[in-house]
C-alpha cells in the first residue's frame, strides 16, 4: 500500500467522524433551538473550510473528499441557518420576551 492510498482511507476514515459530528450539531441546534456554543468566527471557518476542501477535492480529483463534501456542506448550510436563527438562544434571558409571548417587566424574575 502506497502513501497516497493509505492518506485516502485515512481521510476517509477521519472524515465519518466530521460528518457524524456535523449532523449531530445540526440535530442539537435545531432541537434545543439555540446555537449559544457558535459564534460568528467558527460558523464562518466552518464555511470557508468546506468550500476550500471541496475545491481542493475537485482540484485533485479526489472522490474521497468530493463525497465527505457532499454530506458536510449540507451540514454546515444547515449550521449556518441555525446560527442566524436562534445565535441568540433564549431571548427571555437577554431581556426579550417570556415564554408567554409577554414582554419582560422590571423586577419579572418568572422563567
Amino acid at each position: 500500500m502506497t502513501y497516497r492510498e493509505f492518506s485516502q482511507i485515512a481521510v476517509f476514515f477521519g472524515s465519518i467522524g466530521i460528518v457524524v459530528g456535523l449532523w449531530a450539531q445540526v440535530i442539537k441546534i435545531f432541537k434545543t433551538k439555540s446555537a449559544k456554543d457558535f459564534s460568528p468566527v467558527i460558523v464562518a471557518s466552518l464555511v470557508l473550510n468546506e468550500s476550500v476542501y471541496l475545491n481542493f477535492g475537485i482540484a485533485w480529483n479526489q472522490w474521497p473528499i468530493i463525497t465527505v463534501c457532499c454530506l458536510t456542506i449540507p451540514a454546515v448550510v444547515a449550521i449556518t441557518v441555525g446560527y442566524v436563527k436562534f445565535h441568540h438562544g433564549n431571548t427571555e434571558a437577554q431581556g426579550g420576551e417570556r415564554k408567554d409571548g409577554c414582554p419582560k417587566a422590571n423586577g419579572d424574575r418568572r422563567r
